[in-house]
Formats: structure tokens, sequence, C-alpha cells
């Protein structure tokens, strides 16, 4: 259904699925495959979403590391943000943090900084 749905539709399914913990094993992989949609919107609410849930990470984290050199920065910044979100869990990322760092867009700069002060300090 939501590869068959028009963008509007899929963005909404991945907000309203990014508010449920308790369905984290449906939402994840969902929002997973959002992270690889056409849409841009979609691509932002999916990198937001996999943040706010935070769980699953075997399948969550490899999906944020390969968006995160998505060519929207607003993507770019959500994903390093949504990494972030996975605190400890999430040490074998800290070198494509590292590299985002250095991104050319300020604010995917500032929120790679974050998350990697995110992870190390917890």
């Amino acid at each position: 259904i939501f590869d068959q749905a028009d963008p509007l539709t899929r963005r909404a399914i991945c907000g309203a699925l990014a508010g449920f913990h308790s369905a984290a094993a449906i939402a994840i992989p969902i929002l997973v495959r959002g992270l690889r949609d056409p849409d841009v919107n979609v691509r932002i609410w999916a990198a937001t979403g996999l943040g706010q849930l935070a769980g699953l990470p075997d399948q969550a984290v490899p999906a944020l590391a390969q968006a995160v050199d998505d060519p929207n920065a607003i993507v770019r910044t959500m994903t390093v943000q949504s990494l972030g979100q996975f605190g400890i869990r999430t040490t074998n990322v800290l070198s494509i943090l590292d590299q985002k760092c250095s991104d050319p867009d300020p604010a995917v700069r500032n929120a790679a900084t974050n998350a990697m002060r995110r992870i190390t300090q917890n």
C-alpha cells in the first residue's frame, strides 16, 4: 500500500508511524523504505520518524547511514539528527558523522556535531 500511495499520503504515513513506539517492528521497515522514496518530503519524514522511534537499530541505522549522502541537505540533516537519537547503539557510525561535520551545508555540519556529542556522551 505504501509504495502505491501518492507522495502526500506517503508523507502522512511516515509522520503517523513516527508516533507508534509500540508498533516499531511494523513502522521501521516502512520508514526505511521511505528513505529511498523519490519524493524529498517523504525522505525527510522517514528520516525524522526513524529518529523519533529510535528502535530496531539493526534495520534503521544502516538505512540512515546510507541516507546521509542524500542530495537534499534537509534529508541529510534529519538523517544525522536521527542517528544521534540512537545514542551509544550507533558508535559504529561515528566515522560517517565525522565526515558529515565537513558537509557543505552548515545545518548538516551542526546536526552531525550534535549527534556525535550525543553518542559519545552516553
